[in-house]
């Protein structure tokens, strides 16, 4: 096998592994953390179970929204353009939220989330 390539494919898998490990990490404040009943582990099963349909997590994140705590994720399905935002109570574990949102909503979420005004 020529080197360039076996560089090539080991560059590729590296980028895979540390982009799947990103995706299984939940960004957790610490003093929104101590407030959770139920960990990020059992909420991203709730979320996924809830979507019903091959996904995988591209964002998980510990967040007060309207005056509640919860777990949101975005979930991508295999086919589907946006992602599937779910949300979890983090006291009860139940979920509260399940709304699609388009590459186009997305975009303006990440904006607003840079702004530091949300």
């Amino acid at each position: 096998m020529d080197k360039e390539l076996l560089l090539k494919t080991f560059v590729l898998i590296l980028g895979l592994a540390f982009s799947a490990a990103a995706a299984d990490k939940c960004k957790e404040p610490p003093e929104l953390k101590a407030k959770a009943q139920v960990t990020c582990g059992q909420a991203r099963k709730a979320a996924l179970a809830r979507v019903k349909a091959a996904g995988r997590v591209q964002d998980a994140e510990l967040e007060e929204d309207q005056g509640k705590l919860v777990y949101s994720f975005d979930i991508r399905r295999k086919g589907a353009s946006g992602v599937e935002e779910v949300q979890v109570d983090a006291q009860s574990g139940a979920v509260t939220s399940v709304k699609h949102e388009s590459a186009k909503d997305e975009a303006a979420e990440a904006k607003i989330d840079q702004s530091g005004k949300r």
